[in-house]
Formats: C-alpha cells, sequence, structure tokens
C-alpha cells in the first residue's frame, strides 16, 4: 500500500505516483488545482498532468465543494473530437443515472459521425441515455461560455474533453481546458 504524500508536496512529487496508479482505476477523482500559496490544496499543473500522462478520465471537484447534487442534470461540451469522445464514454454511468442530460455544441456546425451520419444524442440513445441537442454556434472562449450555460441549464456537472487542440496553442492562446480549470465552477468529468 502506497503512503501518503507529505503536506504541501509539489506537482512534481505527486505525479508520478498519480500517474503510475492511475492505469489500475476507472476514474480519477482529484481537487480543483489551487494557487501556490495554498499549502494543501491540488498543486497547479496536477490535474492537467495526471489526465494526460494517467491515460484515466477524472472528475475534478472545486473547493469548496456546495453543491447537493452531482450528475442530475449533466451539461455535455461536444465538439466532436476524441478527448470528448473518451469523456463522454467515461461518464456513462452517470449519464444512465441523470435526471437530465444536455448536450451543447458551440461548433460551426452539428457534429455528426462522417459515415454513419449519427449525432451524439442518437449514439447516446443505443447506451440507454435521453438526451436533448443543443447547437450555439461558435464562440471565441469556450472556457468563458460554460460556467453561464451551465448556470442557465442547472447542471451539477460538466463533461468535456481535455486538450482537444495542440497543448502549446492553447497554452498560448488559452483554451477551454486551462479555462475550466482555472475557475471550476462546478464538478468537470474529463479525459484526454
Amino acid at each position: 500500500m502506497a503512503s501518503a504524500p507529505a503536506p504541501g508536496a509539489t506537482r512534481a512529487d505527486l505525479a508520478q505516483p498519480l500517474n503510475a496508479e492511475a492505469p489500475y482505476t476507472d476514474l480519477l477523482i482529484l481537487g480543483a488545482p489551487t494557487s501556490v500559496d495554498d499549502p494543501v490544496g491540488t498543486p497547479l499543473g496536477l490535474v492537467e498532468a495526471a489526465i494526460l500522462r494517467g491515460g484515466t478520465p477524472a472528475l475534478v471537484v472545486p473547493h469548496p465543494h456546495f453543491q447537493h447534487t452531482v450528475a442530475e442534470r449533466v451539461l455535455i461540451a461536444w465538439d466532436g473530437s476524441t478527448p470528448a469522445a473518451r469523456a463522454i464514454r467515461a461518464s456513462l454511468p452517470f449519464l444512465r443515472r441523470a435526471a437530465r442530460v444536455d448536450v451543447v455544441s458551440w461548433s460551426a456546425a452539428p457534429a455528426r459521425a462522417p459515415f454513419s451520419r449519427l449525432v451524439l444524442g442518437e449514439g447516446l440513445k443505443r447506451h440507454d441515455v435521453e438526451s436533448a441537442m443543443q447547437h450555439r454556434g461558435p464562440v471565441t472562449h469556450l472556457g468563458d461560455t460554460l460556467r453561464p450555460t451551465a448556470q442557465e441549464l442547472a447542471s451539477d456537472l460538466i463533461v468535456m474533453g481535455c486538450y482537444g487542440h495542440a497543448r502549446l496553442r492553447e497554452r498560448v492562446f488559452g483554451g477551454a481546458t486551462r479555462s475550466v480549470l482555472a475557475s471550476l465552477p462546478l464538478p468537470v468529468l474529463m479525459a484526454h
């Protein structure tokens, strides 16, 4: 049995054992990244490193967390990407139990499978998940749009891909992953 890391451990101290443990689990549950000044919070960069290198989806929970429910009303941020599809597959146990699932796309055109022409809602139905599809059109900064959309839909969980674009591009220009992790509005299930 592995021992717990010492309080104040750095990202480097935690990342290697966490990534080594990740393949043996279905889902990591992590606290949201905190500032450098918080000695007991989740070190900056650890969540991203765990998702990108561990190969296991993660449920990232804000701290403090005051919600009374999680995964009763799920918002899926859908862009047709592989990371988003992996996050959805990882979230299927939650989606099957949810009272409501909203699939929202901000792309120029609704994402469809190239050969079968299926939209995500039809694919979810095959897994006994009823969903409402919304296409809202392109936005400049998806991360800024997710919070008000989640509030509007009264969502208590967001499901999304992590770094759907190249990490360098997201680091330079910003991106949904960084924006959401920087100001986590509610629990987010992410995968890469």
